[in-house]
């Protein structure tokens, strides 16, 4: 575990006598459409994985935009409202990356599968990072996700403090065809004093330095 993980853990500790905030994104006010290489809400951040996805979107339920096909409707129907996030549907594995910009102690979200049956049903792995340091994993394999074309999975995580997690999800035969969807996230944000942001900006700066000091000796 590196030093800046080590003081973030350490820290998260020590304000676990502060009020919690509460995270909560649904998309619904969103723009569908391509959002390239990442797109942000508040300060949250959806990235593309570069291996698996050529773009992260929002799409709608039902709609002309890639999505939920007319015959593929939540289940429960309505569960993802209007909106949601995926990568880019290509064929292949697919990658997200979600930064939250502060660190979070629990997390529910759910997933969807929206591609059909049998081969094209997706398997999902999360991995939960703080400070670049990975902190916990799950999977979900077919069928657990996706019984049904459209099926809603609800993903809760609390067993450590987090501030980033990666999606990866996986078919059996290779081919994702329409894909995934993701929606609904509720998180609880751990509060940090601002002490902890110039802490954590002098760590990165010594940093620096002793990488320009190696870089000079071996010149």
């Amino acid at each position: 575990m590196n030093v800046r993980t080590l003081v973030l853990a350490a820290l998260v500790a020590g304000a676990t006598g502060m009020s919690a905030q509460a995270l909560s994104i649904d998309f619904e006010g969103e723009t569908v459409g391509n959002k390239g290489d990442s797109f942000t809400i508040g300060t949250t951040t959806f990235s593309r994985d570069p291996l698996l996805d050529s773009f992260v979107q929002v799409a709608d339920v039902g709609g002309t935009q890639t999505a939920f096909v007319p015959d593929d409707i939540p289940t429960p129907n309505g569960a993802f409202g209007e909106k949601f996030a995926s990568g880019s549907f290509d064929a292949g594995d697919t990658g997200m990356m979600i930064s939250f910009g502060g660190i979070l102690s629990e997390i529910t979200f759910d997933i969807a599968d929206i591609d059909g049956t049998g081969g094209d049903r997706e398997s999902f792995q999360i991995d939960y990072f703080l400070g670049g340091s990975g902190v916990g994993t799950q999977t979900f394999a077919a069928p657990l996700v996706g019984i049904v074309d459209g099926s809603v999975t609800t993903i809760m995580f609390s067993a450590a403090t987090f501030d980033e997690i990666k999606i990866t999800g996986t078919t059996p035969d290779g081919n994702r065809k329409i894909g995934w969807g993701l929606d609904n996230i509720s998180a609880t944000v751990v509060p940090l004093p601002a002490s902890v942001f110039l802490l954590l900006g002098a760590l990165g700066g010594l940093g620096l330095i002793a990488r320009s000091r190696k870089s000079s000796t071996t010149a």
